[in-house]
């Protein structure tokens, strides 16, 4: 558990542009694509470093010898020698190859890692040593650059010559190669990033990259030619056999452009994609070395003349040829190539089909397609055999079944899961080198997309498209977005209804007097989220996240976005639009009026706003100020003497001995009594001050009202973090924790945030505060405890709560001290379905390491049927890292394994087995929801919290959301007939 903490990457900024253009235009249905790492927390770098750094690689693109000084031999014993015929023959061989300059060795040593040159690299080192932002990444990253942006560094230095030797750079890839795939290592964790790398490490025979080569080469073009573009994007979007001689026409026009030969080269290259030799003789290859019933595949694939059965038997060739390769031992390498050049294939027939026109298949046939073209992600890497095995379950299921139109569409809602799953399995790999590059070169951040856009998703969500539209049409109910009917490209995470002015996170920071009211754009539901009255997001995010949980709670508006609709946002930030969000799925976005108190009196104004909290001050004692142990509290403490969090600790502890981790409590009495027993510079005491300066406050004009808020709340948390402590409290707490916990510095805690307006009838308030985990050490503990009694006062938990508070001045803090457990897996459970209400049904969200499903990580989702165990997967675990405890205190990143499932047998029993019992003790509510912290160390299932869920109505008692799912239900019983096209 020993490691240093992670550095993070500074993440690309977000703009409404930057949103969609990293995706791509041509996607019909877009890919929720982000340049956004919102995984991890992100460090803040220094622009005039960036700017320093980026003007060096533009320098490079420049120069003769691009990213290196000189030759030089570089020997095995360490010598670095001149270029000289045999130079280090006496110093046990070498490398002939360029030397880097000054400015590439400034450049990796900030962690830009470029002008890779394979002969330098220790192979084993770089397939071994896996890490989301590791070496092998920046290699192919560096490829991919190489081939969009005419050599980029090396535009120059290939020319360049000695500075690489062909021999030794292909030695080097066989070599990483053979370490990739070698027989005592798994592959399937790791199958996709094996597959790029046998697509762009110069061992690749040119046939496994021709695909890329002709996107690449397009866009190489297009830079020269801006009349090259409608060219450019029908070879990126809608490629065939024509574009051959539409290129070749192109170049007759263009015989002086130095780019001639090049366009010459494409033709060629696109009708070698469509070559139905190269095809045959792969299949024939396979035929002949590989079983697993491809050989019977492949005989079926040759007797038929179909170009719809001859894609559909490619995509069961692809799905069992990547079983194969991770069921053997023998012959991988060659086998990646082999997928590599099939995936091209199937590409081009998938095109084939589609240009052809979808109009005249029958829904059953337009899912044939689906299934096949989501059995090539599989043989890709893009999804995994658990998510594979349940959209073909789902897809069998409703071909053999009469269905409704209220099915057809749960069905479509369902498969629109798949792109984000490939999605996230790239990013999985590629998106820290991706952030890290984009610091100092643009072009980087369209490596994700173009890798989707170049593989069967494409194919996929085309096929996708037209259903939904199909959908649509019988349903006879549209979207609205901004006066335009639009049939998909929205998914309903929190209904609601919202006003508010659009921003991004960046265009909110600029402003010097934000709004009152925000509808914010993110790259999915952050963990750090400020006030907002409504949320458009990239991505769907975890649904069981803190601040999820509490938009949730709140009634505030949450839509996931596609990148298509994203695109025509930027048009209206800064501007006021209203969001309607109804519990059924329908969405209205629009702009809403300028007259601000017109929107505020109105009967659809934000649900948000009718969340009153309310402190009952009788039912506080405050007369205990010494610290508690979770053994000598119950329930009933709840609200009394210590929150929520160390109260419901302690009924988990005697519901079930041995699960769940001790504590001690530090008392509201505590917190009051510090407010009491000091004075601030006015002359009265603490609380006092308080509670003058939140009438002070509430009457002041609105211009007036953010600053002084402010700098109210920065003289309290500053109080709260240097006021002097009694010894009596800081002995007790001190002799308490070694009778609790053990020696000092033997142990570590999570210091959690405990207040008396979490938890409560109407408001949740999940993830306000601070809690600062794993701390080690008496006086570390002490310092942590100052900063979670203060963390009520940021601006963020205050703009959250206070505005919903009667009386603000009675906001307490008591802190649960919780002992830290290394949980090899973590997460939230939920007792009801919040996907889609459906009965009898958990929610589950999970990660590895510790505190997972609650920060915001791209987690594991999943819904299980309480009687059946059954699992339905909402989403994958793919956030790159876990977090991990360190001995010295405070939690760190390793790289997360990306395991297909993260849950096994025993846990899910556990979880249900566990849920069964919930309602006996948990509320006196006999149908009250309950929101569970939980973990998994060594085996065994360990309880961190529990609180209920609490759900705004307002999906349910708004007229216009119900207007929106009125007109949704009306045709839900229609049959819909899978025989027939979908226009007949």
């Amino acid at each position: 558990m020993k490691m240093a903490p992670f550095k993070y990457t500074q993440p690309v900024a977000i703009t409404f542009r930057s949103l969609y253009l990293a995706t791509g235009l041509l996607l019909l249905l877009s890919f929720p694509t982000m340049t956004v790492a919102a995984d991890l927390p992100q460090a803040s770098k220094d622009q005039a470093q960036i700017t320093y750094f980026r003007g060096l690689v533009e320098k490079m693109k420049k120069q003769q010898r691009g990213p290196f000084r000189r030759l030089r031999w570089f020997c095995n014993d360490g010598s670095i020698l001149p270029p000289k015929a045999f130079a280090c023959v006496e110093r046990g061989g070498g490398e002939q190859h360029g030397e880097w300059s000054e400015q590439t060795k400034e450049l990796r040593q900030a962690g830009y890692l470029i002008g890779n040159v394979l002969a330098a690299t220790d192979p084993e080192q770089v397939a071994v040593d896996y890490s989301p932002s590791g070496e092998l990444q920046a290699i192919l990253l560096e490829q991919f650059l190489i081939d969009v942006d005419d050599g980029w560094i090396f535009r120059k230095a290939q020319f360049y010559r000695g500075a690489f030797q062909a021999e030794s750079e292909q030695r080097q890839a066989n070599e990483i190669l053979t370490h990739l795939t070698a027989s005592n290592r798994p592959v399937e964790e790791q199958y996709l990033l094996i597959l790029e790398a046998s697509k762009r490490l110069p061992s690749a025979s040119s046939s496994h990259q021709l695909l890329s080569g002709v996107r690449n080469a397009a866009s190489s073009i297009n830079d020269e030619h801006e009349n090259f573009s409608n060219l450019r994007n029908k070879i990126h979007g809608r490629m065939d056999i024509d574009d051959a001689k539409l290129v070749r026409e192109f170049a007759g026009a263009h015989e002086d452009s130095p780019r001639h030969e090049d366009m010459m080269a494409l033709a060629d290259d696109i009708e070698a994609l469509f070559s139905s030799e190269k095809t045959t003789a792969v299949l024939n290859k396979l035929a002949n070395s590989v079983n697993n019933g491809i050989p019977a595949m492949v005989t079926q694939w040759q007797r038929s003349d179909d170009e719809f059965q001859r894609f559909v038997i490619s995509g069961e060739i692809l799905a069992a040829l990547r079983s194969h390769i991770e069921q053997t031992s023998t012959k991988r390498a060659s086998l990646f190539a082999d997928v590599a050049t099939l995936e091209q294939i199937v590409y081009t027939s998938g095109r084939n089909l589609i240009n052809k026109g979808l109009t005249n298949l029958s829904r059953q046939e337009l899912f044939e397609l689906l299934t096949a073209s989501q059995n090539m992600l599989y043989g890709v890497g893009m999804i995994t055999d658990v998510e594979r095995q349940q959209v073909n379950t789902l897809i069998q299921d409703s071909i053999s079944n009469t269905n409704s139109l209220e099915n057809y569409q749960i069905l479509l809602r369902q498969l629109a899961r798949v792109p984000t799953w490939a999605e996230r399995r790239v990013q999985f790999f590629f998106q820290e080198q991706v952030n890290r590059f984009a610091d100092i070169e643009p072009h980087v951040v369209d490596f994700v997309p173009d890798r989707l856009r170049g593989s069967p998703l494409l194919i996929y969500t085309t096929i996708l498209k037209a259903l939904n539209d199909d959908a649509a049409k019988l349903s006879g109910v549209n979207h609205h977005y901004f006066g335009t009917k639009v049939s998909s490209g929205f998914r309903v995470l929190n209904p609601g209804v919202g006003h508010g002015v659009l921003h991004t996170p960046e265009s909110l920071a600029a402003l010097s007097q934000p709004p009152e009211n925000v509808i914010l754009v993110v790259p999915e539901t952050l963990a750090d989220l400020p006030p907002v009255t409504g949320l458009l997001t990239a991505f769907e995010g975890n649904q069981l996240s803190h601040v999820q949980l509490l938009a949730r709670n709140l009634g505030v508006p949450n839509i996931v976005v596609s990148q298509e609709l994203l695109s025509k946002l930027d048009q209206f930030q800064g501007q006021r639009i209203e969001v309607l969000a109804s519990t059924g799925g329908v969405v209205e976005i629009s702009l809403a009026s300028s007259d601000q108190k017109e929107i505020a009196n109105s009967k659809s104004s934000n649900a948000s706003n009718d969340v009153v909290i309310k402190v009952d001050e009788t039912k506080l004692d405050l007369s205990q100020i010494n610290a508690l142990s979770t053994a000598d509290l119950d329930s009933s403490s709840s609200g009394v003497t210590v929150g929520p969090k160390a109260a419901k600790v302690a009924q988990l502890s005697k519901q079930f001995p041995g699960q769940v981790a001790p504590g001690l409590a530090i008392p509201f009495g505590s917190f009051r009594a510090l407010l009491d027993n000091n004075t601030h510079a006015s002359g009265q005491t603490i609380f006092e001050w308080i509670r003058s300066s939140y009438k002070e406050l509430e009457n002041l004009p609105a211009a007036e009202k953010t600053q002084y808020r402010d700098a109210f709340l920065s003289e309290l948390r500053n109080w709260f973090l240097t006021v002097e402590l009694d010894d009596a409290f800081v002995n007790d707490l001190r002799q308490k924790m070694q009778t609790e916990f053990g020696p000092d510095g033997s142990y570590g805690v999570f210091v959690r945030s405990d207040t008396n307006v979490e938890d409560l009838p109407g408001f949740t308030g999940a993830g306000l505060n601070l809690t600062v985990p794993h701390v080690v050490g008496f006086d570390n503990i002490l310092k942590s405890v100052r900063e979670v009694w203060a963390s009520p006062f940021t601006e963020r938990a205050f703009g959250w709560r206070q505005a919903r508070m009667d009386e603000p001045e009675h906001v307490y803090t008591a802190i649960l001290l919780h002992k830290s457990v290394p949980s090899d897996k973590s997460g939230v459970l939920v007792t009801t379905d919040v996907f889609d209400g459906q009965e009898n049904k958990l929610s589950v969200v999970l990660n590895e390491g510790v505190a997972g499903g609650v920060d915001g990580l791209s987690a594991e989702s999943l819904r299980i049927d309480r009687g059946s165990a059954s699992v339905e997967r909402m989403a994958s675990a793919t956030a790159p890292y876990k977090r991990v405890l360190l001995d010295q205190g405070g939690s760190g990143w390793e790289p997360a394994s990306g395991k297909a499932s993260q849950l096994s047998t025993s846990d899910i029993q556990a979880l249900i087995k566990f849920s069964d019992t919930v309602g006996q003790w948990f509320s006196e509510e006999p149908d009250a929801i309950a929101d569970v912290e939980f973990g998994f160390y060594q085996n065994q299932f360990i309880l961190f919290q529990i609180r209920p869920l609490v759900d705004s109505p307002i999906g349910n008692i708004d007229p216009r959301l119900q207007a929106l799912d009125k007109a949704l239900q009306k045709n839900n019983n229609t049959v819909v007939d899978f025989s027939v096209a979908p226009n007949s």
